[in-house]
């Protein structure tokens, strides 16, 4: 009976011997796969938005100025309403920051911190794997703002064309950072 007892150990030893080396190896370091937070992205979203919205006021503010100097400067060449001055970048843009830093108390290097800073935390929220219907809504309206946001300070930092283009494009990305700040509205702000 020992001996039987005997073979039977060996016997099972064997076979747990045998069905480990043939198992796949499990790797325990793995980590698992990250889950995606709606509460963490909303709030990603929304602390970058507000960052939008108060740098895109103060930009839409020089580009305002700066419409309005382009008007002066082809009244005082054309004194015939728009004509056809043609925007010189450096005068319009130092023109416009001179005024931003007389008036408040930013400069042309706080917006440039500001629109780096944004485009960072823009690039963090982008790279997160979104699900659902209501962060792709989020993610549509958060890349349509940011858009028109770069566009904004495009024109603003680098003006040129006439002064109507200018002006028109500055309405229109004005209008666009204020419908798409609407529609995340719907999504992030508290009722």
């Amino acid at each position: 009976m020992k001996r039987f007892l005997t073979v039977l150990l060996l016997v099972l030893a064997l076979t747990a011997c045998a069905s480990n080396e043939s198992a796949p190896a499990t790797d325990t370091t793995a980590e698992p796969e990250a889950v995606f937070d709606l509460d963490a992205y909303k709030s990603a979203v929304s602390e970058c938005r507000t960052a939008i919205n108060n740098a895109g006021l103060i930009i839409a503010n020089v580009g305002s100025y700066e419409v309005n100097f382009c008007k002066s400067m082809n009244n005082i060449n054309e004194n015939t309403g728009w004509g056809s001055y043609t925007i010189e970048t450096e005068d319009v843009a130092e023109s416009g920051f001179a005024w931003l830093e007389e008036k408040t108390d930013y400069t042309r290097e706080t917006v440039d911190t500001s629109y780096s800073e944004i485009q960072q935390q823009y690039k963090e929220i982008i790279l997160t794997e979104i699900e659902g219907a209501e962060a792709k809504e989020i993610d549509a309206a958060f890349r349509e703002l940011y858009d028109a946001y770069t566009t904004l300070y495009s024109l603003v930092t680098t003006p040129s064309g006439l002064p109507q283009d200018f002006a028109k494009e500055i309405l229109a990305c004005a209008n666009t950072m204020t419908d798409s700040d609407e529609a995340l509205a719907l999504f992030l702000d508290e009722s």
